[in-house]
């Protein structure tokens, strides 16, 4: 039995001896750590003095000693044992199987009953079976918490407080986010590349009756226009070359959810009738079916485009357009929120210190004011950057405006003094490469060798830091 390496901890319960006794020599046998009761007050004193993982009871049992038995009494044993601890595994004992019995017990809330005269193996089944019941309520219960606290932080890291901002136009994003989002209204987000369109599709989604299941996104610029379409509907066997098997679009997989269009204006033209269709009559076609699927997904669709002009020059349709376009949320890019800067670098500070297990340095008034005077023309995703960056360069308590790089400012990298010590006597593509090289180095070291986490700190995809690991003769668990 998986629980009597431990030894597991039974009640008897039965008024007869012998029966009694009987049991208790078989759970022994068993390596069960046994406690025994006569009536229902000497159980229920020791239900309240201890906890058990496996209660036995006899069905009829009086309820104290020198009273005629009866059936009831033994359900009396079951409800207490249950109310004290609802994991409790509980078998009743009875001297006949009959289906009354059995509801009776199992309405009560035993896991199952035990004849009286049963067999050795019989009795082992019905234990294993009891606590098997007893770990997977346990695991349950275990998993339910474990889900509360997954939504909370959920709530908390995508809710509008995830949001960093605290300018009046992040407030008045906040707000519309909070009205928009327990709606089934589709919306379009407005803003620059690196504003954090995806982080206001999730707010809105975790803050929605969807949030219970997960956000499903796609991005319409990453795909082909012969991928796009069986990404989105999905598409039958045989369908067209490749087609192997029947495939599950994303309209599909996110029914009952909500699904984000990224780059929705990048969207084919040739998939722009379709997508209508799934979002205005609410219903699609798997590639190479005819019988329309119905559709209950509610859309965020994202766009750096104005998609008014892309309408104008005839490169997106007017009534998808129309469709869309219901509410619509702006992002401000990063230069119209100055004053949010300084949050967003605590913000992205902390979690990067955090990733790398190290202090987090104090950025300096002047490194503030450097930051807070750059044009972010990628917007948050560069500061972030910019600042994953600059923690390779600082190994102290301060982050200075030295160690900030920013592009196309020259002197930002570090201060002249600096630059001229770190490249004497190197011809200036001498001096990039060897740049270049400390940096990727570096991102690997902090990184401990995971190359995501270390590409994502450069800002540049994996097979591009690859490429120049091999160029460098770097390797992950590098020291040279």
């Amino acid at each position: 039995m998986t629980d009597s390496e431990n030894g597991v901890r039974t009640l008897v319960v039965d008024d007869n001896r012998a029966h009694r006794e009987a049991m208790l020599m078989t759970l022994e046998k068993l390596g069960h750590a046994t406690k025994q009761a006569p009536t229902v007050k000497d159980a229920s004193d020791l239900l309240v003095e201890q906890d058990f993982d496996l209660v036995i009871v006899d069905m009829e049992l009086p309820r104290a000693r020198g009273e005629p038995a009866r059936q009831e009494h033994g359900l009396d044993v079951i409800r207490n044992a249950k109310a004290h601890d609802p994991d409790t595994a509980v078998l009743a004992i009875t001297g006949f199987a009959s289906v009354e019995n059995a509801l009776q017990a199992g309405h009560a809330g035993a896991d199952g009953y035990i004849t009286k005269g049963a067999s050795l193996d019989e009795i082992r089944f019905r234990l294993e079976q009891a606590l098997l019941g007893r770990k997977l309520r346990r695991e349950k219960r275990q998993l339910e918490s474990e889900l509360q606290m997954w939504k909370q932080q959920v709530h908390e890291k995508y809710g509008p407080s995830g949001i960093i901002g605290a300018s009046p136009k992040m407030r008045e994003l906040f707000d519309r986010i909070a009205l928009v989002a327990p709606t089934n209204h589709t919306v379009l987000v407005r803003g620059e590349s690196g504003t954090g369109k995806e982080l206001v599709a999730r707010a809105i989604h975790y803050n929605s009756k969807r949030r219970e299941r997960p956000l499903f996104t796609i991005n319409c610029t990453a795909l082909s226009e012969q991928l796009i379409e069986s990404e989105l509907f999905g598409h039958r066997k045989g369908s067209f070359t490749g087609a192997s098997e029947d495939r599950k679009g994303v309209f599909e997989e996110a029914h009952g959810s909500t699904l984000f269009l990224d780059e929705i204006g990048d969207l084919p033209m040739e998939t722009q009738p379709k997508m209508l269709r799934a979002i205005e009559q609410k219903e699609y076609k798997r590639v190479g079916e005819n019988t329309p699927r119905q559709s209950n997904v509610r859309i965020v669709a994202a766009t750096n485009h104005d998609l008014l002009s892309l309408v104008e020059e005839g490169r997106f349709r007017e009534d998808l357009y129309a469709r869309l376009e219901v509410i619509t949320l702006t992002l401000p890019p990063l230069r119209e929120r100055r004053e949010d800067i300084p949050l967003l670098v605590q913000h992205f500070l902390r979690k990067l210190c955090r990733e790398e297990e190290r202090d987090c340095p104090k950025p300096t008034e002047a490194a503030l004011l450097t930051l807070q005077e750059y044009a972010w023309p990628r917007n948050v995703r560069e500061l972030e950057n910019v600042l994953t960056q600059a923690l390779l360069f600082c190994d102290g308590p301060e982050l200075r405006p030295e160690q900030i790089q920013l592009a196309g400012t020259g002197s930002n990298i570090a201060d002249q003094e600096w630059l001229q010590a770190y490249t004497q006597g190197l011809t200036l593509r001498e001096s990039k490469e060897k740049l270049e090289r400390d940096l990727v180095k570096r991102a690997l070291g902090a990184s401990k060798g995971n190359i995501s986490r270390a590409a994502e700190k450069l800002g540049m995809q994996r097979p591009n830091l690859y490429r120049k690991m091999r160029e460098f003769g770097l390797r992950t668990n590098t020291a040279d």
